[in-house]
């Protein structure tokens, strides 16, 4: 890597091999020797990841998503919470924000990718290749990065449903923070799109 792409606060998504996905902090880290973040508690019980666990990291910095497999260190829980991972040898990188993002407060259907209504959400901003969704955090109902859904909402009077991607997950205590990457747009809806953020453009700054 030509460039560090770690820095203390970031927020990293845990993908366990259980399929569970969790987000801690990085605290620090020794290029090429490891990465230090806070050991991970769930509803206040430390969570099951154990030494030589391998686990796959996503994280977003300035508009780039990256990703990672590697492996857990040292987990320890005292006498401070600490979890240190394999500093990675490749890192993937895909750069999200190609297109001007708009802010947006838009009533939006969440559902997954079969069409079943999940919850209602809230689009917090938008752009040509996707969005910031706004998603009340539901017991038993876990979001997942990567994984699809779509969306349902109205512009310009037209009804639109959008298949979409999970790109970033922020989740805080009563709502989940989505960065949505739209796919399987059909013709009709990407020219409503189209217009509506050319209007967007012409009306507000981005």
């Amino acid at each position: 890597m030509e460039h560090e792409i770690f820095q203390v606060g970031l927020t990293l998504s845990v993908e366990s091999y259980y399929k569970t996905h969790l987000t801690t902090l990085v605290l620090g880290w020794e290029k090429d020797a490891f990465i230090l973040a806070k050991a991970i508690y769930v509803q206040g019980q430390p969570a099951k990841i154990s030494t030589n666990d391998l686990c796959k990291i996503r994280f977003l910095k300035d508009g780039i998503a990256y990703g990672f497999e590697t492996e857990v260190v040292a987990v320890q829980f005292f006498p401070y919470p600490l979890m240190f991972l394999k500093y990675p040898g490749n890192v993937q990188c895909l750069k999200l924000r190609v297109a001007p993002r708009f802010k947006a407060n838009l009533a939006t259907k969440f559902s997954d990718a079969a069409g079943v209504h999940l919850s209602d959400a809230v689009m917090l901003d938008i752009s040509e290749g996707g969005c910031g969704l706004q998603v009340p955090v539901q017991e038993g109902k876990e979001l997942s990065p990567e994984a699809g859904y779509s969306i349902a909402f109205k512009l310009l009077d037209r009804e639109i449903t959008i298949g979409c991607v999970v790109r970033k997950l922020d989740k805080g205590k009563d709502v989940y923070f989505l960065g949505m990457e739209f796919s399987n747009v059909t013709a009709q809806n990407k020219e409503t799109l189209a217009m509506f953020l050319d209007f967007l453009k012409k009306h507000t700054s981005a």
